[in-house]
């Protein structure tokens, strides 16, 4: 450090409420003190902020807030801002959050440590007043680096305040303990000023006899303090004497009503072994009921099937959870008449059965089911609940699902119905095919070959849709199918593109004989007739609130040169009678200069079909 900047820095510390101390301590400072002072105030956040402005109108001296890194100069004071903690390294000042960096830690002890590391002798510390313990670490190394420690005193002896002031006086690590008004004058006399090489001196210390007086003086409080102490803690042991003949008293009706409680124990101890043995008879006849009870609540809870005892009243004994699914049943409705239940299926003759089988003792069987297309079928069926010796005592309803059974028979009806309009559609697609072909074949082979690429084009979809039980097929894979006699379809030659989408057999089985011609005019005709030819298919699929429908874009480049035909080959009218009649879709050809493309589009919505 430069000599020009060893002056002393002061350290003042004053709690909220000690804005009058700090304007009665700055009204003695003179404008050239030749230090500075930094204001530890722990005022509320608001009050710091106005602090400058009020101790500036009693003052000469600049005072400004603190900013980090900020150089501490003679002759101005500084104000610690709230919410922080202040150190000095080298004469510059360091802010510090007290959450990020000192957490638990007191400012006062903060800066006044900081302070007698950076300035040594040259470190003063003020304590005006303050709570609690914050400052006298702080003061403890200032003393220790040989600075300077003034107290405010309530008087020429004492200190004002009970706590802050108070500590360091006690300890002996305050120099002076007196009124503020006199502490300018003993800063001044204990410093001669700036030298002519810009160094500050100190005088001597005040005399160790002065000292050792203000100890013994306040070695006398502390007595005093003690023996007020020992006097309130002689009088808190008379009043736990007291409380504790009152424990003693308390303590003895205690037992004397333990002793009946002992007696009355005994008696009931007593009571409760005869209880036990009537209790050991009724638990082991109770034990057989409730097996049997549980063997019939587990099969009642274990079972589907929905059953319904009835006595010969045709009230309501038991029934198993499933008929909750078939009546308004709750767990209350035992001994309700059954006729007051209301069926969620269709059987207005149950009633009716129910009473004939009771009547006759007869099994009855009858299928139902419920109002809705979709509603389960029930197979219902009534036999007699019978007694021990036989007789009838009521009814025994049963009602099984056989939906599944149902829907086999309606699936094998509809397998049936839809085999036999396949083999008229697909017949008729044949005889057309084969009128067509013959219509335009050059010769018998030419025919023959022709022919024979269309069936197995037809074969190679009906064969995916029947590895799918002609259900929905997978458009990617149909197609990918439809082109794999021609060219392989992971080949660059062959480009893909378009959403997973799954199609109806109809549209899957006239797709594979689409894909099929346009492959075959492209091998013959097209992209594919040369080495260099590409062919991109694209598909997508729109829909609104009625209709769906699929777009598909086949498109040809680096073919050979195309011209627009007088009229469109056998291959393209396939295509077109295809989509536009069998499924009423559009199907629109462009014959560009650069190659061949076919823009199909396919309604996915049923709107019926066209016979050939």
């Amino acid at each position: 450090m430069t000599t020009d900047s060893l002056f002393p820095i002061v350290g003042i510390v004053a709690p909220d409420g000690g804005l009058r101390a700090l304007e009665d301590f700055f009204k003695t400072i003179p404008a050239d003190p030749g230090m500075a002072f930094v204001i530890i105030a722990d005022f509320a956040p608001g009050r710091v902020g106005d602090l400058p402005d009020s101790l500036a109108r009693h003052t000469d001296l600049a005072v400004k807030l603190v900013r980090d890194g900020q150089k501490v100069e003679r002759n101005k004071g500084y104000v610690l801002p709230p919410g922080s903690t202040l150190t000095i390294v080298d004469g510059h000042m360091r802010l510090n959050q007290i959450e990020a960096a000192f957490h638990g830690r007191h400012p006062a002890d903060v800066f006044f440590v900081s302070l007698a590391r950076d300035r040594g002798e040259y470190a003063i510390g003020i304590l005006l007043s303050g709570g609690g313990s914050d400052g006298v670490l702080g003061v403890k190394a200032i003393k220790e680096h040989g600075g300077l420690v003034l107290a405010r005193g309530r008087d020429d002896s004492g200190p004002d305040w009970a706590d802050m002031p108070d500590n360091a006086i006690v300890t002996g690590l305050a120099d002076f303990a007196i009124p503020i008004g006199a502490m300018a004058r003993t800063l001044a006399e204990n410093f001669r000023g700036v030298s002519r090489r810009g160094e500050v001196t100190r005088k001597p210390k005040a005399s160790d006899e002065s000292r050792v007086a203000r100890a013994e003086l306040e070695l006398r409080d502390t007595r005093e303090r003690l023996r007020g102490a020992i006097a309130g803690y002689e009088a808190a042991l008379e009043e736990l004497k007291s409380v504790n003949g009152e424990l003693v008293s308390l303590n003895k009706e205690l037992r004397a009503s333990n002793d009946e409680l002992e007696i009355a124990q005994e008696k009931l101890q007593s009571l409760n072994e005869g209880l036990q043995a009537v209790n050991t008879e009724l638990r082991a006849k109770l034990d057989d009921l409730d097996r049997a009870n549980g063997d019939l609540t587990n099969l009642f809870v274990s079972t589907d099937v929905a059953t319904i005892f009835l006595d010969r009243n045709l009230a309501i004994r038991s029934f198993t959870p499933a008929m909750s699914q078939l009546f308004d049943l709750v767990a209350g409705d035992k001994g309700r008449p059954f006729r007051e239940l209301a069926m969620k299926f269709d059987y207005p003759e149950l009633q009716a059965d129910i009473t004939a089988v009771l009547a006759s003792g007869a099994l009855m069987e009858r299928r139902t089911r419920g109002p809705e297309a979709d509603a389960p079928h029930f197979l219902a069926r009534l036999t007699p609940y019978r007694e021990s010796g036989g007789a009838t005592d009521g009814v025994v309803a049963t009602f099984i699902d056989v939906t599944n059974i149902a829907k086999s028979e309606e699936r094998q009806r509809n397998l049936v119905a839809e085999l036999n309009h396949r083999v008229k559609n697909m017949l008729a697609v044949v005889v057309a095919i084969t009128q067509q072909t013959l219509a335009r074949a050059a010769s018998p082979d030419a025919f023959a070959k022709a022919f024979l690429a269309r069936l197995q084009a037809m074969a190679r979809s009906h064969e995916l849709l029947s590895r799918q039980s002609w259900g929905e097929v997978g458009l990617e894979e149909m197609v990918r199918q439809g082109l794999a006699p021609y060219v392989p379809t992971d080949a660059a030659r062959i480009t893909l593109s378009g959403p997973a989408m799954t199609l109806p057999p109809t549209v899957a089985l006239s797709l594979g004989m689409v894909i099929a011609e346009l492959a075959t005019n492209a091998v013959n005709h097209g992209a594919l007739s040369n080495a260099n030819g590409r062919v991109g298919l694209a598909w997508s699929s729109s829909s609104d609130a009625d209709t769906s429908a699929l777009t598909l874009v086949w498109r040809e480049v680096g073919g050979p040169a195309v011209t627009r035909p007088q009229k469109i080959g056998f291959g393209l009218k396939v295509v077109k009678r295809e989509i536009e009649y069998g499924h009423f879709g559009a199907a629109q050809f462009e014959f560009d200069e650069n190659g061949f493309s076919a823009r199909l589009q396919i309604p996915l919505t049923s709107r019926g079909e066209r016979q050939p």
